[in-house]
């Protein structure tokens, strides 16, 4: 079961934009937990994103970092850090074109 929401509202407006959410995650056989993120997005070119999940069974502190760039609305470039505890860090990057 997730049960979540999110606020957006400019910063300044057609410059900088602030995102929230939360999250309430409930896993079939384990204890529910939050996660919660922000993005700053600035002129929908580039965006900082940071975030923490409560999640007990891994073994990290929780929080997230990543940004994108989107190239003329034409392709973004993501990124995301998690750490993983022994595991250590897991970096994601992603690629989207749109036609």
């Amino acid at each position: 079961i997730m049960a979540g929401a999110s606020w957006s509202r400019p910063i300044v407006p057609g410059v900088i934009g602030l995102t929230l959410a939360a999250d309430l995650v409930k896993p079939k056989h384990t204890d529910a937990f939050p996660a919660v993120g922000t993005e700053l997005c600035v002129r929908e070119v580039v965006s900082l994103r940071a975030g923490y999940c409560g999640e007990k069974e891994r073994e990290y502190t929780g929080f997230t970092a990543g940004g994108g760039v989107n190239i003329l609305g034409k392709l973004s470039v993501d990124y995301a850090w998690t750490p993983y505890g022994d595991l250590g860090n897991f970096h994601r990057v992603s690629i989207y074109f749109n036609r």
